[in-house]
């Protein structure tokens, strides 16, 4: 009964994510389910990563010390961009939910719980709020929120209507 009921607000976000044309994050659906994966590169971490080597000349050619400091600033950005790099699978036959956390930074120099796991039966809702950056360079990150009140960020999108939209549909499948 349950899956019937899913049915339809499942397909209207299938709908819309191809309506709209939206290829980031990805979304993958199935009998089963459905998974959502986001790209490891956007333009702000793109545009980070093309700094950098500017950054280091400028380490070498002037400055050390407002080098470094250029540096970790451009480090715990790239860091903060890539947190949003997330698989969230969502399984409704065995009722189980997992994110895969993927940030490179994170994989390399922490040994950090890579998986999130909890039931589906667990979740609450979903949300969305603002980078709080410059309007060319927000991104709009998408949230899912557990019945105990842990919230877990899954994924990010560039378009706050997308992101509405999205929460909105998603929220209609786990009424």
């Amino acid at each position: 009964m349950k899956e019937l009921m899913r049915k339809e607000p499942l397909d209207k976000l299938s709908g819309y994510i191809e309506r709209e044309d939206i290829s980031s994050p990805k979304f993958k659906f199935d009998e089963n389910g459905l998974s959502i994966s986001s790209p490891v590169f956007n333009y702000n971490s793109i545009t980070t990563l093309v700094l950098l080597p500017l950054i280091i000349f400028l380490m070498q050619k002037a400055n050390f010390f407002i080098g470094l400091l250029l540096l970790g600033i451009a480090l715990f950005s790239l860091w903060y961009e890539f947190e949003s790099v997330n698989d969230f699978e969502i399984n409704f036959d065995n009722n189980c939910s997992i994110i895969k956390r993927r940030n490179p930074i994170t994989r390399l120099f922490f040994f950090i719980n890579q998986e999130v796991r909890f039931a589906v039966a667990n979740i609450a809702g979903f949300s969305y709020r603002s980078t709080q950056q410059k309007p060319s360079f927000r991104r709009y990150r998408l949230y899912v929120t557990l019945e105990n009140g842990d919230e877990f960020l899954f994924s990010d999108i560039g378009s706050e209507t997308r992101a509405n939209e999205i929460v909105l549909l998603l929220n209609n499948v786990f009424k």
